[in-house]
């Protein structure tokens, strides 16, 4: 048994169409369409190197270096 977000992160096709529901959410002017579509965005996983580089760049924040550090880590 799996989460369903790990589920849709499966299909690489899921979030793009997620994203185009919401597009056309707003452009209808659909509220509920456009953030339900949002919700369920938010429920997939994301990618552990994505993970990684927030991490990377939440403990760079103090750090007088840290608009280098995070050019570097957007490599």
């Amino acid at each position: 048994m799996m989460l369903p977000g790990v589920l849709m992160s499966r299909d690489k096709h899921i979030h793009p169409f997620l994203c185009q529901i919401a597009d056309l959410g707003s452009q209808l002017n659909v509220a509920p369409l456009r953030d339900t579509a949002r919700l369920l965005i938010r429920q997939l996983p994301a990618d552990p190197k994505t993970s990684e580089l927030f991490t990377s760049v939440c403990q760079l924040s103090g750090n007088a270096d840290a608009s280098a550090d995070y050019k570097r880590c957007m490599k």
